[in-house]
């Protein structure tokens, strides 16, 4: 879903400090999956093989340019 009024908040549980929360538009998350999963799929995997597609998508950033962002909310 892509949308100027949506955000995805990921949260990061630590083991003994507070979680850190990710607070990401829409456009970036979709971007960003559509990217990393594009990537997945034309790396070669085990034996040497291409990676089939599936319904599995992850996500990671790199860098804190999202970490406690929540003025976007406002």
């Amino acid at each position: 879903m892509v949308n100027e009024n949506v955000f995805y908040i990921f949260v990061h549980l630590h083991q003994l400090d507070k979680p850190s929360y990710y607070i990401v538009p829409s456009k970036i998350v979709a971007d960003t999956i559509s990217k990393e999963h594009t990537a997945w799929l034309n790396k070669p995997g085990k034996d040497g093989l291409l990676h089939k597609d599936n319904n599995i998508r992850t996500i990671k950033f790199d860098d804190d340019r999202f970490l406690e962002k929540w003025d976007y909310l406002n």
